[in-house]
């Protein structure tokens, strides 16, 4: 239940700001404040729960157009691991694609 949140639930919370490039505001899809985390590797947001369940290895990431570059990423596997929430008033669902992590264990 959102109870568990209080009055701030990160995963409702949408990231936001002049600074913000990617996504584009107004045609792409939102992120979010919340994050997923195993072993201290933070995951990345999906746009979409089919994305989550098929998600593509991805070698450079978002970098603001008039550098005329694309920024690298470090480790492309990485963005393998990623998360999706779905948020109404009344619970937040997460959904994880954990590869072959299995989240709870040692190690």
């Amino acid at each position: 239940p959102n109870s568990l949140f209080g009055q701030f639930n990160p995963y409702q919370e949408q990231v936001y700001g002049d600074w913000m490039v990617e996504p584009d505001p107004v045609r792409g899809t939102p992120k979010h404040l919340g994050c997923v985390y195993l072993d201290g590797q933070a995951f990345y947001e999906a746009d979409n729960f089919e994305q989550l369940l098929a998600p593509q290895l991805r070698t450079v990431g978002c970098n603001v157009p008039w550098t005329n570059h694309q920024e690298k990423i470090l480790d492309p596997q990485n963005t393998l691991y990623q998360w999706c929430a779905e948020v109404n008033s009344d619970q937040t669902v997460i959904y994880a694609n954990f590869q072959t992590g299995i989240p709870g264990s040692a190690g």
